[in-house]
């Protein structure tokens, strides 16, 4: 970090921690009033800086994200508990079940009725947190993420296999190991497209030592002649843990280490062996600061 940046890197890092003050006072009152110029107060900003401040470390707004978290506790609920939808709906903050429903229809594309007979965790949004992925690394700056909870039904993708040494191994080489797979597969099957790749990490044996997992560079597709080509995966069915990264995709290790050592242990999830996948967003490249992927990791409720 270079020196003249010191003092926009100390204010960005003091925003960020009260940010992460009035997040936490948001997760432990969604069932009261909680209206910007009562948050505002309670941080010692004014509702201007307040709401300017939160869209640009967040990317959404306050009741864009309150209400995010309120349906997530509801849609949790419906499938955790027998309460009444009613009973349910006043627990998480809302008026009645008639705004209740309205914005869950909005939110899920479904009734809260059939969100529960389906019986799947599906957008479950979680309280954002303040990653520090590496404190040695200060290029690498804090950020809050929010992590959400999804089950993704059994899958079948095809693809190309590789052995790497994973990130608590004293010789880790997935930088080595990975790019020049995806390359291969590339070259394999002529797409320039990135919406249907995946990456697939079988963790269902790992080793003690991390060495020697499993790593397939896929593609979902229907093309007869593509699938003979490739190795067939098949993805069971699994609850995940997702992790959103925007970024190089070298810095995604450390944001990993992070949800892995303090995320998880702070959270109402536990980390499952099984087959970690990587979602790449559209004509991803890996090295540019605005490309988007999200890592699933299988969880199950502690």
């Amino acid at each position: 970090m270079h020196l003249e940046s010191a003092p926009d890197f100390w204010l960005q890092n003091h925003q960020l921690q009260r940010m992460q003050q009035i997040l936490s006072y948001i997760e432990s009152s969604l069932d009261q009033p909680l209206g910007v110029d009562q948050l505002a107060e309670k941080i010692h900003w004014s509702r201007w800086q307040f709401q300017r401040v939160f869209n640009r470390e967040t990317g959404t707004s306050v009741a864009h994200y309150v209400r995010s978290l309120r349906l997530s506790n509801a849609a949790k609920l419906l499938l955790t508990t027998q309460n009444r939808q009613i009973d349910i709906a006043l627990e998480c903050g809302f008026d009645s079940e008639i705004s209740f429903n309205k914005s869950f229809r909005k939110n899920y594309h479904c009734t809260p009725g059939n969100y529960r007979k389906r019986g799947q965790y599906q957008g479950l949004q979680q309280p954002m947190a303040l990653s520090r992925p590496d404190k040695m690394v200060p290029e690498i700056e804090p950020k809050l993420l929010q992590i959400k909870i999804e089950t993704q039904p059994a899958t079948c993708l095809y693809g190309i296999k590789a052995l790497f040494n994973g990130i608590f191994s004293d010789a880790e080489n997935f930088e080595q190991i990975v790019p020049t797979l995806w390359q291969e597969l590339k070259e394999t099957t002529s797409l320039e497209q990135s919406s249907n790749h995946f990456g697939v990490i079988d963790l269902t044996a790992v080793n003690d030592l991390h060495t020697d997992i499993p790593y397939w560079a896929c593609i979902k597709t229907d093309d007869i002649e593509l699938q003979k080509r490739l190795q067939r995966v098949e993805i069971p069915e699994q609850q995940y843990a997702v992790l959103p990264h925007r970024g190089p995709a070298r810095e995604m290790v450390k944001t990993l280490q992070w949800f892995i050592l303090e995320w998880l242990p702070n959270s109402n999830y536990q980390g499952m062996n099984g087959f970690d996948l990587e979602h790449y967003s559209d004509n991803f490249i890996s090295d540019n600061s605005s490309a988007y992927m999200e890592y699933w990791v299988p969880v199950t409720p502690k």
